[in-house]
Parts: structure tokens; sequence; C-alpha cells
């Protein structure tokens, strides 16, 4: 178990940084597609939903697996978000659905199971004409817990808390992990 406070490996930040920059551009290009309102504070909330989306990314070793491998996700989700003419932001998002993993190494047992990520963020963001986030600063709060069934009978049963500060520059995430727990 590794406590909130202790740093975690630098394969574990790649894949962390990958992951996190992955969630957060994908729901951001999404959600802020829609201009703020003109009158007033210029606030607006909208609710994005997600169906069926699927994604594959390369994790490290991370609980009682040998090696890393690529996990897969199909998810279903929705996402809140509110943001102001001054490109104040702040969201949540919840997604949930199946998962597989399957490990680099051979001989070694693949996993599926049932997959969560609820996240949160708040900052203030500038956007290009697209709406995908330009430049500007959030901090986010992730909470991801996996359980499934390895192929050969075993269980698999991991709990990630999360904070991150992400600096966009020229539309790159750029993430610094402040807070790291994962329990297994």
């Amino acid at each position: 178990m590794r406590d909130v406070g202790t740093a975690p490996q630098a394969d574990e930040v790649w894949a962390l940084n990958k992951i996190i920059g992955f969630v957060l551009a994908a729901s951001a290009a999404a959600a802020f597609s829609v201009p703020a309102a003109a009158g007033g504070s210029g606030a607006q909330t909208f609710t994005s939903i997600i169906k069926d989306f699927t994604s594959s990314q390369p994790v490290p070793p991370l609980c009682q697996e040998h090696s890393g491998g690529t996990l897969t996700t199909t998810v279903n989700g929705v996402m809140h978000v509110t943001m102001d003419a001054h490109g104040t932001v702040s969201f949540t998002s919840t997604e949930t659905g199946p998962f597989t993993f399957a490990p680099n190494e051979r001989g070694q047992p693949t996993f599926s199971g049932h997959y969560e990520n609820w996240d949160a963020g708040r900052g203030t963001l500038t956007f290009d004409a697209h709406g995908n986030p330009l430049n500007g600063a959030t901090t986010d709060h992730m909470t991801i817990n996996v359980v499934g069934t390895g192929s050969d009978g075993t269980h698999l049963s991991g709990h990630i808390n999360e904070q991150a500060n992400l600096v966009w520059i020229g539309g790159t995430p750029i993430v610094t992990i402040t807070a790291f727990h994962l329990a297994c």
C-alpha cells in the first residue's frame, strides 16, 4: 500500500500522467466545445453523456501483476461542467463499465471486471476555436476503483486516490501529482 504523500515511482507517474491527460483532454474537448453565454456573468452549466466509450492505455504494474500491460475500458458516464466568461471552469464526471487487463508478460493471467472513475476539478482555462483547452491551470481530484478476476481464478481489487495540478500550455496538459494513494 502506498500512502498519501509518498511519491509514486517514475513509471507510475508516466502512466498516471497519460491516463489523467487523456481523461481530461477527452472530457474537456467534449464539454467545453460550447462557448460561454454572453449575457450576465457569462456562466453556463451543461451536461455531457458518455455512452460505450472504449479506450486502451498502457499501465505499469500497480498491484499484484508481475508486469505492466494494457488496460481497456468501455464506459458509460456523465460529466457536469460550469464555465463563466472569464474562463473559470468547474467540473465533475463519473464513468463506469467493464475492463480487461492484458499483461505484457506471457504466461501471466489476464483480468476482467468492473471499473469506476470519479473525477472533479476547478481552474481557469482559455480555449482554441474548436473548444479545446489551450492555456491555464486546473486542480483535479480523481478516484479509480477496479475489481476483477484473473484467468487463473485470482482476484484483483485496486483503489487509487489522487490529486493533480494540471497546467495547459499551448494545448498540452502538464501534470504534477501532488498526492497519491494506491491500495490493492
